[in-house]
């Protein structure tokens, strides 16, 4: 706006200056000497005018987005209410913890696609639920719905048999716990961040900092549950403030406690500390873990796994890991080499052919392959094409190529013994590699 002011004087001023050369050079009898001082006067006068105009103009632009803003704000829908008092939950529900989903279907907006299609599925009542998938598949929206923060299009959802869309959101959100995946904690003290509505005593507040291994921490300063706490909790780590976040959930004693990718940004200590925690006093609870690392999920009860906003799967992870997904996604890569290998041996072929099989497995898993072959292939005609040096080692003939050409072919241990082989070299190299 500044430069458009800029450029609108300069242009005003090269006009002014060219009409006064005009006026200058006119004769005196084309034009009274008065009219032309008077337009002058006026027109040094009609620049500043006109740069206001245009500067306000501008000004006016730019708040009018500030306008649309609020516009926009304002068109929103408020949330329902947070208490409806015709429809007020038993003061102790839930009591159990059991959530269904029936024919869930959530969409943001209208004119956005559907991001939960017919989830119909029941969690039970104290189990620990894992709900995995691809990013994007719906795994927050479905925590979302839960807590409505979006309100489904279609579908409901109980909790101990009550429809959670007839009650208000106070009453529904003081009954669930979460620990999300960015810990929020506020300015204050350690006590005011663990119990905010002072409604625990001391002796409870330690309790839980002893289950999180937060007490020696807390402790190491002399103000104790006094602990001063940063905004946002700068001044502890993100494990810590994790740990804390921890132990405000378990405070508060919910019968559903949500994990929304609670360990994603933690280290593997605190990660350990967490799962051993939850695991030790989330017994009672309904808790639904949103999982970032597949060991966070592999002890749960029970395992759903979203795929495009649908139920790909909903089973025990001990049965859907004894299923072969896709590409064999839910079985590490050496077990997938170990399904190839007893593929082959079921087959019963003369001829085998390895093709650096053991190239992207681990040592555990090779040498469970290679002593797999040597027992049960005495009778086959092994071919290795070798990518570790100990993988056919125990060969009896071993090809050397070089450049499409044999550069040697013996047993092994011959050529090991002549220094100057190639396989010698390719074993040497091997072994200073290895140290």
């Amino acid at each position: 706006m500044e430069w458009l002011c800029v450029r609108i004087n300069f242009l005003f001023n090269l006009v002014f200056f060219i009409l006064l050369t005009v006026l200058v050079h006119l004769p005196r009898s084309s034009i009274n000497p008065s009219l032309a001082g008077l337009a002058v006067t006026y027109g040094l006068s009609l620049n500043v005018l006109q740069a206001w105009v245009i500067w306000n103009l501008c000004n006016v632009e730019n708040k009018m987005i500030s306008v649309e803003r609020i516009l926009q704000f304002s068109n929103i829908p408020s949330e329902a209410p947070e208490v409806i008092e015709n429809c007020k939950p038993d003061p102790n529900w839930p009591t159990r913890g059991q959530i269904e989903l029936i024919d869930l279907h959530v969409q943001y907006h209208p004119a956005l696609p559907t991001v939960l299609r017919g989830i119909t599925c029941t969690f039970p009542a104290q189990k620990k639920i894992g709900v995995v998938g691809r990013t994007g598949c719906g795994k927050s929206t479905l925590i979302q719905a839960l807590f409505r923060v979006v309100e489904p299009t279609k579908g409901r959802i109980l909790i101990d048999g009550l429809d959670i869309s007839k009650i208000g959101l106070h009453d529904l959100r003081s009954k669930l716990g979460i620990i999300p995946q960015d810990p929020t904690l506020f300015q204050g003290t350690m006590r005011s961040n663990l119990d905010p509505l002072e409604q625990h005593s001391d002796h409870e507040i330690w309790e839980v900092l002893n289950k999180c291994r937060l007490a020696e921490i807390v402790r190491q300063d002399k103000r104790l549950l006094d602990t001063p706490v940063a905004e946002d909790g700068e001044n502890w780590s993100v494990g810590q403030r994790q740990l804390v976040c921890l132990a405000r959930a378990l405070l508060q004693k919910r019968s559903i406690l949500v994990l929304d990718e609670a360990t994603a940004s933690i280290d593997t200590e605190t990660d350990n500390v967490m799962q051993k925690t939850i695991r030790e006093e989330t017994s009672r609870c309904t808790v639904i873990t949103i999982a970032h690392r597949i060991p966070t999920i592999v002890d749960s009860d029970l395992v759903l796994v979203l795929d495009q906003g649908e139920i790909a799967e909903y089973d025990s992870p001990q049965r859907l890991q004894h299923d072969v997904a896709e590409d064999g996604e839910n079985w590490s890569v050496g077990q997938r080499q170990l399904v190839c290998l007893a593929r082959a041996l079921l087959q019963k072929r003369s001829i085998l052919v390895l093709d650096e099989a053991t190239a992207s497995i681990d040592t555990e898993t090779d040498n469970v392959m290679q002593k797999t072959i040597r027992e049960e292939t005495s009778r086959c005609t092994v071919i290795t094409i070798a990518h570790r040096i100990p993988t056919i080692v125990d060969s009896d003939l071993v090809l050397v190529l070089d450049q499409g050409e044999i550069a040697e072919y013996d047993s092994p241990q011959r050529l090991q013994h002549d220094g100057s082989s190639a396989f010698s070299k390719l074993v040497n190299e091997f072994l200073r590699r290895s140290m």
